[in-house]
């Protein structure tokens, strides 16, 4: 029989999440734009990004060791290794499997769309039998990717952020550094790659460019930065047992939108993984913020 103990885990932990919130301090900015990958889910808190960022700027409104824990900090490191396999990495001048596939056109394209307050970066556009593709990678627990595979379609965030892409792709593609690399050529084709955390098999969705969805998207950004002038704050929709509002949103946020703390209630949900663990138990959830 062996002792269970938590010696070396419990100062790792403490460690990686300090370290998180000290990152994040020297981060500190004055929030100008929305990403297409964290700020189009819910308009209240996309408002209070920016106005508290610019109120606070330099009391480290944002960091809430609530926001923080070692599964997360784990969770966004997979993710960036996942990205750095695939793409490489500019520093080191490590090529990814994507470019020694002899596919890559280009990585890391950072676009702004400064009417509508958007920034971001694509990850990649291929070029695949003669046709450019824009691709967004994504890793994922496996329970995730099988839902996706069972509905027969990629999260509809990631769709969203895929499509912003295209949008920011066409009002910057006739710009020489860009028209250099893809020749200036329209592209409505896009791929969303995931990859497994646990057992790292592939699912992959072909998507094309959707104007209405696009559309939507920048009325959105419209909306949220309408509201942040007038500094009237748009009314949540999210519901508190939403994914996005219990695991994605500031626990700050969460207190001021429903009055209680995030699970606050202990809740059930069951996981289902065939591919790695069988059928998991019942569990309750901890009052530790999923990723």
């Amino acid at each position: 029989m062996f002792d269970k103990s938590d010696l070396l885990s419990e100062i790792l932990k403490q460690y990686v999440v300090k370290e998180a919130i000290v990152t994040q301090a020297d981060r500190t900015f004055v929030k100008k734009n929305l990403y297409p990958s964290s700020d189009f889910y819910c308009a209240t808190k996309a408002y209070r990004d920016i106005k508290f960022s610019q109120s606070n700027k330099d009391i480290g409104y944002f960091l809430d060791e609530r926001d923080y824990s070692y599964e997360g900090e784990r969770a966004k490191y997979v993710g960036n290794a996942f990205h750095t396999y695939l793409l490489g990495d500019e520093k080191t001048h490590v090529r990814g499997v994507i470019e020694k596939a002899g596919i890559l056109i280009t990585k890391e394209l950072p676009m702004k769309d400064e009417e509508n307050h958007i920034s971001s970066r694509l990850d990649a556009i291929v070029k695949i039998r003669e046709k450019l593709y824009i691709v967004e990678l994504k890793s994922a627990k496996s329970y995730a990717i099988m839902e996706y595979s069972k509905e027969c379609a990629p999260s509809k965030m990631h769709q969203e952020q895929l499509q912003l892409y295209f949008h920011l792709y066409e009002m910057h593609r006739h710009e020489p550094e860009i028209k250099a690399l893809t020749g200036g050529e329209p592209i409505t084709s896009g791929i969303i790659l995931y990859e497994g955390k646990n057992d790292h098999k592939f699912l992959e969705f072909a998507v094309k460019k959707n104007q209405k969805m696009i559309d939507g998207l920048l009325e959105y950004s419209r909306r949220v930065f309408g509201a942040a002038k007038k500094g009237k704050e748009p009314i949540h929709v999210l519901e508190p047992e939403d994914f996005e509002c219990r695991y994605m949103c500031k626990s700050k946020y969460f207190v001021m939108c429903h009055g209680k703390e995030k699970n606050e209630k202990v809740e059930a949900e069951k996981i289902i993984d065939l591919n790695t663990w069988g059928f998991a138990e019942v569990k309750g959830l901890n009052k530790e913020p999923k990723f």
